[in-house]
């Protein structure tokens, strides 16, 4: 266990974080606290949405605290490994036994590019996105490992049971993701669509296809080739490209020579 003034004070160091399969930052710690291990190699579950400006992931501004959430988050219809392994599909879910908590959210127009979003509350207030490592962040740099917020307040003290189970399984697919290794699958691929709720043609069966497969999937839509938010880097950190027929023809062309397999649909 350590504190944000451990942090702050230097007493956890950049090596200390990068020397832990994972860091969990809870919500309770001041926004600014945890700077000093800013770019540390290490996944992160991070529940403190004041401080994503300032370990670089997303711009600054728009984001502030939800009106009670009456015990319900709502996720999305976005595809993502997190919410497959949880069994969680598009729609309202029970998250909290009690109807006064908050979260804290970004709203979805000023996410950076590449972020995912699993769960938001009234259609723009986002509450729990992803980022795949090697995304490029809000301040410029390519995220060093993956990233995941949960919406979990910090501001009293609660017992387990205040989380519905549903809630514990979001939770723990989402550090399964984040430990995942190489070894826990047959490979890495990218499915690259049009958009990433998969709903355009065959997308999101081939999606599942992948998935049933083995290989652990990350959803890139056209428009992150194009924005550059997916690089040729990233690309060949992939064992699999999958590039579907509903992205436009142009869309990928800044990933062009990339050493990658390639399976195409797109003449």
């Amino acid at each position: 266990v350590v504190t944000g003034g451990d942090v702050k004070d230097g007493n956890f160091t950049t090596a200390d974080a990068e020397s832990k399969d994972l860091l969990v930052v809870s919500e309770s710690i001041g926004s600014g606290d945890i700077v000093n291990i800013k770019g540390a190699a290490v996944p992160f579950l991070h529940m403190e949405a004041f401080g994503w400006d300032k370990m670089g992931w997303q711009p600054g501004g728009n984001r502030g605290w939800t009106d009670p959430l009456t015990g319900v988050i709502d996720i999305t219809n976005a595809r993502h490994t997190i919410l497959s392994s949880a069994g969680l599909s598009a729609g309202s879910l029970d998250w909290f036994t009690v109807d006064s908590l908050q979260a804290t959210y970004i709203k979805k127009y000023n996410l950076t590019p590449g972020s995912k979003v699993l769960a938001e509350k009234n259609d723009s207030l986002v509450i729990s996105w992803a980022m795949e490592q090697g995304t490029i962040q809000a301040d410029g740099n390519p995220a060093p490992s993956r990233i995941v917020t949960v919406p979990l307040p910090g501001y009293g003290s609660y017992p387990e049971s205040v989380l519905t189970a549903e809630g514990w399984t979001f939770f723990d697919a989402a550090v399964a993701w984040l430990v995942a290794t190489p070894e826990d699958f047959i490979g890495s691929a990218a499915l690259i669509a049009s958009n990433d709720t998969l709903s355009a043609g065959f997308d999101g069966a081939l999606y599942d296809r992948l998935i049933s497969l083995g290989y652990d999937v990350q959803v890139v839509t056209g428009t992150d080739v194009k924005e550059g938010a997916f690089t040729t880097a990233d690309a060949e950190s992939k064992d699999l490209l999958v590039v579907s027929e509903s992205i436009g023809s142009g869309d990928i062309v800044n990933i062009k020579g990339a050493a990658v397999p390639i399976l195409h649909m797109e003449a």
